[in-house]
């Protein structure tokens, strides 16, 4: 499976699976682990947290070669470097108003 597949993939988990407080999500795949990291602008609530469990979990439902997974979650500005796992698959736009 290609990354532009697997973009696919978070792509379509991720409808109706963003929350408010999201600001950025990022993955990459290292020997056969899916590594996440969803970064959120306040500490994230439980609900928040289990959206973004149930898209890594329909990715790894259609990706077989993955065989375990990690989800990170860091709060905007917090302790945490804020730094993109390798492939960016959502950001918040952030306009400032005009």
């Amino acid at each position: 499976m290609t990354i532009i597949e697997l973009n696919s993939y978070f792509q379509s988990a991720l409808l109706f699976n963003v929350p408010k407080n999201l600001v950025r999500l990022s993955y990459e795949i290292s020997k056969n682990k899916l590594i996440v990291l969803a970064i959120f602008e306040n500490i994230p609530m439980d609900y928040e947290r289990d959206c973004i469990n149930s898209t890594v979990g329909e990715v790894l439902g259609n990706y077989s070669e993955i065989i375990s997974s990690k989800v990170e979650y860091q709060v905007k500005g917090g302790a945490n470097k804020e730094i993109d796992l390798q492939n960016l698959v959502f950001a918040q736009y952030d306009s400032e108003m005009y």
